[in-house]
């Protein structure tokens, strides 16, 4: 029978998990459920799952968990040996852990679908910068630029060096790049120590804030361009040799070479949502990896890069869960 409860401090400490997931800080008290835990069965003799949840306040508090129980974004799942089925943000999804312990599985919360964007909308945000360069991206952290097929976090390069960057270009503005990335300006000039009516020189390292939980955030930033069908994604122009950042946290469900040294590679967010980034040659996570809202996936091999997202099985409008519509 397999064991349900709590993973308490004595296996792993509130503070190291912290470290490993900063956005692990939500609660039953801070929001609504996103799903339900639907069924489980045991895969072997050595069967578990076991819950980690915050208070408001941030301690560990006692709930077990059991069949048709709550999840709240934030609540993250340790499983061994285990098949689990959760619905979350209304679609179901199953996960096969036959393996002493799998990749923590974090919930998080449901994507906000807009209404589709106007096709007459000007794609105009912020398109006087060029998409940031991978090699530069480690170069501004004084990192050593990744080599190899896969790079593992503890091996020889990080894969999350913080925030998301563009490179400042004439013709730019603060306000544009906000409105580009759907943050508020004053967030920008927050992160950046910009004091007010403060304009970034040609060059100049500008740091996007993430947004909210309920939107994914933009993989890069450049012009781009979709066809007629907007649900085959969004692709951008001029990409090569780019950095390609997380739309949002997950774990890494697929690596799927294409041609020569091109690969797609699939993030299953954990709550009914996957994106795909297709085209790239360096991809710097491997299938099962953890992924945080700011982590590196990998650099684009050619001159374009293509962005999808699917709900459940099926691609739908990338623009519709982004934080902006350019």
């Amino acid at each position: 029978m397999a064991r349900l409860g709590l993973l308490l401090a004595m296996r792993v400490s509130s503070s190291a998990l912290g470290i490993l997931f900063p956005s692990w800080a939500y609660s039953q008290q801070q929001g609504q459920p996103v799903g339900v835990l639907d069924n489980i069965s045991d895969l072997g003799t050595d069967a578990s799952i076991e819950l980690f949840r915050k208070d408001f306040v941030g301690n560990s508090n006692g709930e077990e968990i059991k069949q048709y129980d709550p999840l709240f974004a934030g609540d993250l799942l340790v499983v061994r040996y285990m098949s689990v089925n959760l619905i979350l943000c209304n679609q179901p999804r199953s996960y096969d852990y036959r393996q002493k312990a799998g990749p923590p599985l974090m919930i998080r919360a449901c994507f906000v679908q807009d209404p589709p964007p106007s096709r007459a909308t000007p794609q105009t945000g912020g398109q006087a910068s060029v998409p940031m360069g991978l090699d530069r991206v480690y170069a501004i952290h004084k990192n050593a630029p990744p080599s190899g097929e896969f790079v593992q976090a503890s091996e020889t390069a990080t894969t999350n060096l913080g925030d998301r960057m563009v490179e400042f270009a004439y013709g730019d503005s603060l306000e544009r790049l906000a409105d580009y990335f759907g943050v508020a300006l004053e967030a920008v000039r927050e992160q950046n120590g910009f004091a007010e009516g403060h304009a970034p020189t040609q060059g100049q390292i500008v740091r996007i804030p993430l947004v909210s939980t309920s939107k994914m955030n933009w993989p890069m930033h450049g012009e781009t361009r979709q066809g007629d069908d907007p649900r085959a994604g969004l692709t951008f122009a001029d990409a090569k040799g780019a950095a390609v950042w997380a739309a949002s946290g997950g774990v890494v469900s697929d690596v799927i070479p294409k041609g020569q040294d091109r690969y797609v590679v699939e993030v299953d967010h954990i709550n009914g949502y996957k994106s795909q980034y297709h085209g790239l040659d360096l991809p710097l996570l491997k299938q099962g990896d953890l992924v945080e809202d700011n982590s590196l996936l990998g650099k684009v091999g050619d001159e374009q890069f293509d962005f999808k997202v699917l709900q459940g099985e099926e691609l739908v409008d990338p623009r519709r869960v982004l934080s902006a519509m350019p």
